[in-house]
């Protein structure tokens, strides 16, 4: 989680430093952003997380869905569509816009598509959206939960998707970092005071993301290790010492390398958390009586297969989370298989 915490920090430098650029530059962007999500955190504890969640999904949906839709309605108005369409990729990318497949043949296809459905299948495992199902009080909700998530990751994903191809044709140059594209988008296309309005929809995104890393961190933490001692006190002490951690780790990350861009760092911890718990979660959920060190055996075997693919190189080829939980399942009904043996032998 607190890789997590760390790569939402790297966000917010990135996104201030590149909106006030000149008068803030990226360490003190850090600062100011960490500050304000720790401060809110540990004051307001889940109460404010849920609350303020509310202003801020409604921010990023507006402009998920609004800046998109305008931005399809200018290339399709200026007759630019088809250029989208035949337009490759910058050269940084390894595909081009117009294959289906990104430009992969044969087995590379099929590794493009465990790496992406391993993205999606990682929700199993995130604590920070168990959470929030966790908070359903009647079966009735869970329907009502289950569209409101479904239908969120679908409409603010093809708005992305949209957004990006668009830039190709509305932006006069390639942004220096692409992962700014919403920031150059709403600089260049709407006024000032509408462009801030962006800016803090995405500032939004990004405090929405890690206030629920901290929380949770905090929260399994003091469950796990200082139950004994829970209160306000201890709370924001640990609020304070993980926020204090996932700073300095932003600030001395260099905004510019390209092995720690915001999507990297997330990539790791979303990977590293599936893999942590989404195995184990689902044995829990389809048994009865879960047992304890299996559960336990198959996390470690998970984290140390995830470091071994890393190690390896592997995960250049395909994204790690996959793999991995078909080695933790591979492992898990091996043992629950030798325990039934043995017992039926006894």
């Amino acid at each position: 989680m607190t890789l997590y915490l760390w790569a939402q920090f790297v966000a917010t430098g990135k996104a201030l430093s590149a909106s006030f650029a000149g008068i803030f530059n990226y360490e003190m962007s850090v600062l100011c952003g960490a500050l304000v999500i720790i401060a809110y955190t540990a004051c307001g504890g889940l109460i404010s997380v849920v609350l303020t969640d509310v202003l801020q999904a409604s921010l990023m949906f507006l402009t998920l869905v609004g800046l998109p839709v305008y931005s399809l309605w200018l290339v399709i108005s200026n007759g630019q569509l088809e250029t989208i369409i035949n337009t490759p990729a910058p050269s940084s990318a390894s595909h081009m816009i117009t294959a289906l497949w990104g430009g992969n043949t044969g087995l590379a296809i099929v590794l493009l598509l465990v790496s992406n459905f391993g993205i999606g299948a990682a929700y199993i495992g995130q604590p920070q959206i168990a959470s929030r199902f966790m908070a359903i009080q009647n079966s009735d909700e869970i329907p009502i939960a289950r569209r409101i998530a479904v239908g969120w990751v679908t409409v603010t994903c093809i708005g992305v998707t949209i957004l990006s191809l668009c830039a190709h044709t509305i932006l006069p140059a390639p942004p220096n970092d692409s992962e700014q594209v919403i920031l150059e988008m709403a600089s260049y296309l709407l006024p000032n005071w509408l462009a801030g309005i962006i800016i803090a929809a995405v500032m939004a995104a990004i405090m929405s993301s890690a206030d629920s890393f901290l929380i949770t961190a905090v929260a399994s933490i003091q469950k796990d290790f200082v139950s004994g001692f829970s209160s306000l006190k201890v709370s924001r002490s640990f609020t304070l010492f993980l926020g204090i951690i996932a700073t300095a780790l932003a600030i001395t990350t260099d905004p510019s390398d390209p092995n720690t861009t915001v999507f990297q760092l997330v990539g790791y911890a979303w990977g590293g958390l599936a893999i942590a718990f989404g195995v184990p979660m689902l044995y829990s959920l389809f048994n009865s009586e879960p047992n304890t060190k299996i559960i336990l055996m198959t996390m470690l075997v998970g984290l140390v297969a995830m470091a071994l693919w890393h190690v390896l190189g592997l995960s250049n080829y395909v994204y790690e989370v996959i793999p991995c939980m078909i080695i933790q399942t591979f492992f898990g009904l091996s043992i629950l298989f030798f325990n039934r043996r043995t017992n039926t032998k006894i």
